[in-house]
């Protein structure tokens, strides 16, 4: 299959506070439940609390704007074309520091 701009697989959107769309890229479905992707478009700053995926690593990919990223204790800035691993079990959270920005992230296994 091809993901148009703008798409999200099967319909499908993860829901969130912010109202900035998150496209499904690859779902689950589609790896026999080994990867999924998803497309964050940024339209405000902010983002999700602190949390942990027990189960999941998780990979994100800026494309547009500036992020703070933390995992554990660290902190990291990341903006475009800068990717960070977050493993599973490791606490973690990121804010959109610009009033646009846009990611990639990957759930492994979705």
């Amino acid at each position: 299959y091809v993901m148009r701009a703008g798409e999200s697989r099967f319909n499908e959107h993860l829901s969130n506070k912010a109202l900035s769309p998150v496209n499904l890229l690859l779902s689950k479905k589609d790896s026999d439940g080994q990867m999924s992707i998803f497309d964050y478009i940024g339209n405000s700053k902010g983002g999700p609390p602190l949390h942990v995926h027990h189960y999941q690593d998780e990979v994100f990919f800026v494309t547009e704007g500036e992020y703070l990223f933390q995992a554990g204790e660290e902190r990291f800035s990341l903006m475009a074309g800068d990717t960070i691993f977050l493993p599973r079990k490791v606490p973690h959270t990121w804010t959109q520091l610009t009033e646009k920005g846009r990611m990639l992230f990957f759930f492994q296994p979705a």
